[in-house]
């Protein structure tokens, strides 16, 4: 007998087998009742459980929570179901993102319908107005907005190899115009970013050599960069890149940070700090 926790030798991979919670069939069943609406077909009960697969006893218990919720009037000893206003507004909703987010997915992942079906009947159930608007705006209009991304070693974006850059020294905090730090001049202006299976960084050349140690902050805190030869090497997911229309990422901007030789990062103050940018051509 298998104790609990204990490995089946089954492996299941993620996303697979994913149980719908009971607020995802009724928003699954408030679209079909919208569709039939919509069609000018009656919403009967049994014909209702036929096409959705559902037994008069599951039918009846989502109705339950769709009244609580407004979507449908309250039961009486009638056959029909009947949508409220609300609940056909919600209906025509949620029939929206399921087509939008159909199309999204084949447009963008080249899959069937029924695999873009699927999966859109998943995904539609938890992204916000703003996000369903998004993909609706991207569908009609080719819409695209500039965002950012942090935790990413970009190898999803770039194939792997070596990519040259620009890179900047900013005093932090100050906006309108910026303005460099004084250490920018011990850099080359051109920096390199590598793009790796497992690890990317960004590799900055010193002109002149520096006795000082260079940092860069983390999620898990100050962390002494990497130095080779002149060169010192920054991981990717430190940064923060933005994703710009027509380019893969223009840009990335991280916090760095000097001390003096022998000092640990328990010194580094805001005087200490400066904010690298760097451009990708």
């Amino acid at each position: 007998m298998k104790k609990d926790g204990e490995h089946t030798g089954e492996l299941r991979e993620i996303g697979q087998d994913m149980e719908l919670t009971r607020k995802e069939r009724q928003e699954d069943l408030l679209e079909l009742l919208y569709r039939w609406y919509r069609d000018g077909y009656p919403l009967k009960r049994d014909a209702v459980c036929r096409e959705a697969k559902l037994s008069k006893r599951e039918l009846g218990d989502l109705a339950k929570g769709m009244i609580r919720d407004g979507y449908i009037e309250p039961e009486d000893s009638g056959e029909l179901l009947r949508l409220t206003e609300f609940g056909k507004a919600q209906g025509a909703e949620c029939l929206s993102r399921h087509q939008n987010l159909t199309q999204f997915i084949q447009l963008i992942c080249g899959v069937d319908g029924q695999a873009a079906e699927e999966n859109a009947c998943r995904i539609e159930h938890v992204i916000s107005q703003e996000v369903a608007e998004g993909f609706a705006g991207f569908l009609k209009y080719g819409d695209q907005a500039e965002r950012w991304v942090k935790n990413s070693n970009l190898r999803f974006q770039y194939a792997p190899g070596t990519y040259p850059c620009s890179m900047c020294l900013f005093e932090p905090e100050i906006r309108y115009p910026r303005r460099l730090a004084e250490e920018q001049e011990w850099f080359a202006e051109t920096a390199e970013l590598k793009i790796g299976q497992e690890k990317s960084y960004v590799r900055l050349r010193l002109l002149v050599p520096q006795e000082e140690i260079f940092w860069y902050f983390s999620e898990q805190g100050w962390r002494e960069a990497v130095r080779e030869k002149e060169c010192l090497q920054i991981p990717t997911d430190v940064f923060r890149f933005m994703f710009f229309q027509k380019e893969p990422i223009g840009e990335g901007e991280c916090l760095t940070a000097w001390t003096n030789p022998g000092e640990d990062c328990s010194v580094i103050t805001r005087e200490h700090c400066r904010e690298l940018n760097i451009h990708i051509w």
